[in-house]
Parts: structure tokens; sequence; C-alpha cells
């Protein structure tokens, strides 16, 4: 699956059960999280440094953070981080008191992409020069399963 096809975004719990989320709209540029409202993503939170981390997506399955000499630091599975780390959907990732977590979901399609629009097509009587529409085959065709329908229910009974 190509980056294209992928939606990005991070969430940042704190203890009070806040949820802070925030989409990271192009692959390839870090964006600032910290609790000044100067950076990309703002958190405040007491354990959030001013500018706290860097992170940026970097690839389909993963994404760069980098602690930018915060206070209460950023630990990724439990070890502490010094300078940058890929990190991936099912790390646990601390920063300050908080969780952060990342999500790479795939891209819902439009219902354009989805269903493409019916080719034009007719179907030509051979007796007759007449062109039929679409909708006028599937009355016609609908007509005709009611007719067997009908029948098949008339034999049945008669059995």
């Amino acid at each position: 699956m190509t980056m294209n096809q992928l939606h990005a975004h991070i969430e940042v719990h704190d203890p009070r059960g806040m949820i802070h989320q925030f989409s990271i709209p192009e692959p390839g540029i870090s964006y600032s999280l910290g609790r000044l409202p100067s950076n990309d993503f703002t958190v405040p939170h007491e354990s959030i440094s001013g500018k706290h981390l860097m992170i940026q997506w970097c690839r389909p399955d993963s994404m760069l953070i980098r602690d930018l000499g915060s206070t209460n630091g950023v630990t990724v599975n439990g070890v502490e981080l010094t300078g940058t780390a890929e990190v991936y959907p099912d790390d646990r990732i601390r920063i300050g008191a908080l969780s952060m977590s990342i999500h790479l979901v795939q891209k819902k399609r439009s219902v354009e992409q989805e269903i493409p629009p019916p080719p034009d097509v007719s179907i030509r009587d051979s007796s007759s020069p007449k062109v039929h529409s679409r909708s006028e085959f599937s009355l016609l065709l609908g007509g005709l399963f009611l007719l067997t329908a009908a029948i098949l229910a008339f034999l049945l009974t008669r059995c």
C-alpha cells in the first residue's frame, strides 16, 4: 500500500481521559508537538514541554519521532528516547505523563471510485430496428421472471 492511499494521524491521551487528535497531512514533513501554541500540534498539559517532540510520517507503516530536549522525556515501549526513533502503530509511546499512539489507516474511497458508471448498453432486437434501453430490458426480464414463477406455482399446485 502506498502512502497516498493512507491517512495518518496521532492521538495523545491524558490521564483525565482527554484525547487530542492530530492529522498528519503530508508524508516527509516534520511537525512539532508541545504545550506552546507555536507548535504544529498543541497539547496544553503541564507534563508536556513547550516544544516536546518532532514527528514525521516517513514510511507507509511507521513514523519518526525525536525528543526536542523535553523536561519529562519520551519513551517508546518503556525505553527512554535519546535522538530519533522509528515508531509503529502498535508501539507504546509516552510523552511526559501522557500516552501517544500513531494510526495509519487506508483512506476511504468515494462512491465514484468504488462503483464505476455503467456502460451505455443497448440491445438490438434482430426482427426490429428499434433499440431497447437498459431499463426497458430490465422490465422485460422482470416480467419474464414473474411469468415463469406463476407457471411454476401453477404446476406445483396441480401435483
